[in-house]
């Protein structure tokens, strides 16, 4: 999958950079700066990315219940995730601690989404509730 909207940037550009008075300091550089954009970006997922259900022979959910059941899985399996990365990581395994600290803030996002999605439809059913007939 590529992005067209770098796609049509020039292949160069040239940003001026800030020059001092004087004597160049030591480190700093002065002048433009030329760099290459790339002509096209690839898109690679990561292998630790969720598959779509009709890969894993699972049809798409159907109603609102199912998708909302679809989506608790989905929460609970990322916590769970998030879970044995932490617990490698305080055992001293070899996943490194930025990416248990990663799946951690991921499955806190995603619970946080989920507890929302709950307290909207708890809020659209008391409306619906309050309608007079």
């Amino acid at each position: 999958m590529t992005i067209p909207a770098l796609q049509s940037l020039a292949s160069a550009a040239t940003v001026p950079l800030p020059t001092t008075q004087g004597t160049p300091s030591a480190g700093i550089p002065s002048g433009p700066f030329n760099f290459q954009l790339p002509k096209s970006i690839e898109f690679q997922p990561s292998t630790n990315s969720p598959q779509p259900l009709s890969s894993l022979g699972l049809h798409e959910p159907t109603t609102f219940g199912h998708l909302m059941q679809q989506t608790v899985r989905d929460v609970n399996q990322v916590q769970k995730v998030s879970g044995e990365k932490v617990r490698d990581v305080l055992q001293g395994g070899a996943t490194p601690v930025h990416e248990a600290m990663i799946a951690v803030e991921e499955s806190s996002v995603a619970f946080t989404m989920l507890t929302e999605m709950r307290n909207k439809l708890l809020d659209s059913y008391q409306e619906v509730m309050r309608i007079p007939v």
